[in-house]
């Protein structure tokens, strides 16, 4: 089960790995870990979050709360490519020194660690599938968005409603007769 908001990670993910079990937040921005961490505590399956580093930014605090819970079946994965890149590439505080996996450790997550070589996406797979909670920061380079984005293909109503469902903690939707 996969918890994320990025514009262009969102996508991508809909695109080679769409399942009713994860979540795609819209202008959401700085939510997607209290989301998976309120799906982890209630659900017991394994979740992972996908955030930005300008949304952990935003939300610093709930690094804390998570590990207050601490829910063995939540892992955080950051892709920190320095940059606000869904409002604009303007630069976060992560491309002037800020640490989130340092950041993570002094919350009180001590499972919090930094991914940043080419070659190391195995090791990152495999940590992130470990009990929890754990944060991996990945570091990943600036990109523009693509030209040809397109508004996604369900509606945040619908988005909810299919995994709701799928979870267990809804009722399939009867489409409008009108």
């Amino acid at each position: 089960m996969i918890v994320c908001q990025l514009g262009d990670t969102t996508e991508e993910l809909r695109r080679v790995a769409d399942d009713p079990r994860n979540l795609y937040l819209l202008g959401s921005m700085g939510m997607v870990i209290p989301v998976a961490l309120g799906v982890a505590l209630t659900t017991g399956t394994q979740v992972i979050a996908v955030e930005g580093d300008g949304g952990c930014l935003m939300n610093l605090g709930t690094l804390t709360t998570v590990a207050r819970y601490g829910p063995e079946t939540l892992s955080i994965l950051v892709l920190d490519n320095g940059s606000y890149g869904s409002t604009g590439g303007q630069p976060s505080a992560t491309s002037t020194g800020a640490d989130l996996a340092a950041i993570g450790r002094a919350a009180g997550l001590g499972e919090s660690r930094q991914f940043s070589h080419a070659g190391s996406e195995d090791a990152l797979v495999n940590w992130l599938g470990m009990p929890g909670p754990r944060l991996a920061v990945a570091r990943t380079r600036h990109s523009s968005p693509p030209e040809d984005r397109r508004p996604p293909p369900m509606l945040p109503v619908e988005n909810r409603a299919r995994f709701t469902v799928a979870i267990g903690r809804g009722r399939p939707r009867t489409p409008d007769p009108t």
